[in-house]
């Protein structure tokens, strides 16, 4: 953390504690409900109310943030998801009403949909010019860590204390959270002209089509979420076992070397980021081209160790071009606009993953899982085009 401002390890810590209850609930709560109802698909509902919370979110966010400081937004809806943890709690205690801990679950992916914009947006404000790319690639290599680690630490807290004490430790670390984020100070922010609900969104909607940085963004979250939904559990299983004929377990292989992958580039870029950032245009130019050919590899053959090798690049390489692009996107944008960006950002990600996923499901269903890595390798060759032409705004 040598370097940074003292905002930015305040900010860096609450989200290391709130991501990391964020996933100990879900272990906890998917636990809990399969316990209750003996249905795998009811615990499956968790991660899709998760996702319509966020996106949902959208449409109201652009409206709160008119009112309220980036700090206080961080505030008031991290305290308030420790209340729902709360509730969450007094719910298992006392009844085993599966809808109202669904409409709790809704509600704490709503107060996400709020906090996940400002927590991007924060770092051009609290971080000199110079330090927005190695801020990105600490940020991103927490969250990375977190996802590798976090399923796993999970599970062996859901072995020894049980669910219970698994959200009750989750309610700790939001209360912790909320700590950092109330030491943050001196955020100077623009105050931004007032508006109705209504025009407040068609605002953040006008912004992110005339802006071609942030058009290009999410046109490109778009298309990638194509082939970041080819990665989920569930396809890369099928592809394990009918595709390559191998026992489950490389599944977790491929998945540990593709976040380890992820988690390199972190650190790579944090130690090296003006040497990333002078061929920052390359990156998120031509470096899907790669990206590409790494997915559309995985149905040429059946070597396990070329799934494994193409794995770990993807990861690296993938990671890579999102931590410039967002340095870019911070540096480049006005401060205004960064918010309204990542609001709708968030919007695109989670509507066309959700609808990709459903697409590619079908897609394998009904014919074969190598499709879905064509599609996959399609979808960067894409995103490079679509780089070509907005390059002017890209350089």
């Amino acid at each position: 953390m040598k370097g940074h401002s003292k905002n930015f390890k305040n900010l860096f810590y609450s989200q290391l504690f709130a991501n990391t209850g964020d996933i100990l609930y879900i272990v906890g709560l998917i636990s809990y409900i399969y316990m209750v109802t003996q249905s795998a698909t009811s615990s499956a509902l968790i991660p899709v109310i998760i996702t319509i919370g966020i996106f949902i979110s959208g449409f109201i966010s652009p409206y709160i943030y008119q009112f309220v400081t980036k700090k206080n937004v961080l505030i008031i809806f991290q305290s308030s998801k420790t209340i729902i943890m709360l509730l969450i709690v007094l719910l298992i205690l006392n009844s085993n009403q599966i809808l109202s801990i669904y409409i709790l679950i809704f509600l704490n992916s709503f107060f996400d949909g709020f906090t996940n914009p400002v927590k991007n947006s924060m770092i051009p404000l609290i971080e000199k010019e110079n330090m927005i790319a190695p801020s990105n690639a600490k940020m991103n290599t927490m969250n990375n860590t977190i996802q590798v680690g976090g399923w796993a630490i999970g599970g062996i807290l859901l072995a020894y204390i049980g669910y219970m004490n698994v959200i009750i430790f989750t309610i700790c670390l939001y209360i912790i959270s909320v700590i950092f984020i109330l030491k943050l100070t001196k955020i100077k922010e623009i105050e931004e002209e007032r508006n109705s609900m209504l025009n407040s969104f068609k605002k953040m909607i006008k912004i992110n089509i005339s802006n071609k940085l942030s058009l290009f963004f999410n046109l490109s979250t778009f298309i990638e979420s194509f082939a970041h939904s080819v990665w989920i559990a569930a396809i890369l299983l099928v592809y394990i076992q009918s595709f390559l004929n191998l026992n489950v377990v490389w599944f977790g292989f491929i998945n540990s070397l593709f976040f380890s992958g992820m988690i390199i580039s972190g650190i790579l870029v944090n130690f090296k980021y003006d040497i990333f950032e002078r061929k920052s245009s390359f990156i998120i130019i031509f470096l899907p081209i790669i990206i590409s050919l790494l997915n559309a590899s995985f149905s040429m053959h059946k070597f396990i160790i070329i799934a494994l090798i193409c794995s770990f690049l993807y990861g690296l390489l993938d990671e890579t071009r999102t931590i410039i692009l967002n340095s870019k996107l911070q540096k480049d944008l006005k401060s205004e606009n960064i918010t309204q960006t990542y609001i709708f950002n968030n919007m695109v990600y989670s509507f066309s993953f959700s609808l990709s996923t459903l697409i590619i499901s079908y897609i394998i269903d009904h014919s074969s899982v190598i499709y879905a890595f064509i599609i996959a390798g399609l979808s960067y060759l894409l995103v490079c085009l679509l780089g070509i032409s907005f390059k002017k705004n890209l350089v």
